[in-house]
Order: structure tokens, then C-alpha cells, then sequence
């Protein structure tokens, strides 16, 4: 299952997002490790793993925005959201030359769907969604390393990320990000949820 939407976001929301979260004073911070300490990262945090039930937000402002966002791509697609489990903005720049995208992995080692949200213009920067599922074919890790993932991994889906976009996909599915052009960044907004 994959779901494209080109231009999802409202030209208001989008507004909102260039002015604010893509502007100079927005909170990123940094993160040392990502799927493995090979890929650093910026990250806002909006909802953190676990925090679902207690409705702690990290970042009580951005998330009610995005979630709203993350509520009518479900409705306009027919997906309904029982619970979500995680919300985050993520920056990333080039990370390596000797890695083409991030490390293959799965948010969570359960049935659940992600939603991926490209905030910017940027080159390259792809989404890989592999054929290989969490739980199959002795895939029983949650992250495998980008240098071995030649092995082990088959592309099923490349999404081509474009300002405005909103994707929705089989979250067992491992998927990994490519790295944009040097001096780029890329930005996305991700829900997790079942």
C-alpha cells in the first residue's frame, strides 16, 4: 500500500511552515543518532514515543498544526487513525558519499502506517520503500545497516519528494531516506500510527 498525495498541503499551511519552520529562528536540535550513529540529524520533537496516552506533547504548539495536516490526508484517503504514536520534524543534510540514504529500518515492529509530510524543495532526497517487511525472512531486527543493506534489500517504491507532499505507507515495510545535494536540506514531518 502506498499513498501519494502531490501538493497536499494547503498554500495557508504551507505559508505558515515556510515563515516559521523553515525559518531561521525555529527550534531544531541536534541528534547524534538516528537509525545508528552513522546518520546524525536535526530533529523537533513533537510527540515523543511512548507519551501517546498521556498526551504530553514535546512540542505542544507544532503538533495540533500537523496533526490537523495528518487528519485530512487520513480523511480524504479513507484511513482512520486509531492511535498515533509518534510526531517529529526532521532536517537532515548530506550525510556521506558513501552512502546513498540513511539506514534501512521499520519505526516500530508492528502492524502501523507511516506518513511521511516534505516541507522544502530540495534535490534528490528520495524515500526507499524495500519489499522486505519487518518479522519476514528472518528480518527480525528493526534497522540494518546501509553499507550491508546491498544484500539484503530490494527497492519496491522510490518517492519522489516534492514541497507539499504527503505519502502514506505500510509502516512494516523497512524504508530509508537518500541524502539530498550538498548544501541542501531536507525537511519532513513524520506520524506514526495504527
Amino acid at each position: 500500500m502506498l499513498i501519494e498525495r502531490e501538493n497536499f498541503i494547503s498554500s495557508e499551511h504551507m505559508k505558515i511552515i515556510d515563515d516559521n519552520v523553515l525559518g531561521s529562528e525555529f527550534p531544531w536540535y541536534y541528534s547524534p543518532f538516528s537509525t545508528s550513529n552513522n546518520f546524525p540529524f536535526m530533529a523537533h520533537v513533537m510527540m515523543k514515543r511512548g507519551e501517546e496516552s498521556s498526551k504530553s506533547f514535546a512540542s505542544p504548539h507544532w503538533y495540533p498544526f500537523f496533526e490537523k495536516i495528518l487528519y485530512r490526508f487520513c480523511d480524504d484517503n479513507n484511513l482512520e487513525v486509531n492511535k498515533i504514536l509518534r510526531a517529529g520534524l526532521n532536517l537532515t543534510h548530506n550525510c556521506d558519499s558513501i552512502y546513498r540514504n540513511g539506514d534501512p529500518h521499520v519505526d516500530y515492529t508492528f502492524d502501523h502506517f507511516q506518513v511521511i509530510m516534505y516541507l522544502n524543495e530540495f534535490d534528490n532526497g528520495e524515500t526507499l520503500i524495500f519489499n522486505e517487511k519487518y518479522g519476514e525472512n528472518g528480518l527480525d531486527k528493526s534497522i540494518y545497516s546501509a553499507l550491508n543493506m546491498g544484500d539484503n534489500f530490494n527497492v519496491k517504491d522510490i518517492i519522489t519528494p516534492s514541497k507539499g507532499k504527503v505519502v502514506c505507507f505500510d509502516g512494516t515495510n523497512f524504508h530509508a531516506g537518500r541524502w539530498c545535494k550538498v548544501s541542501q536540506r531536507r525537511v519532513v514531518c513524520v506520524f506514526c500510527f495504527i
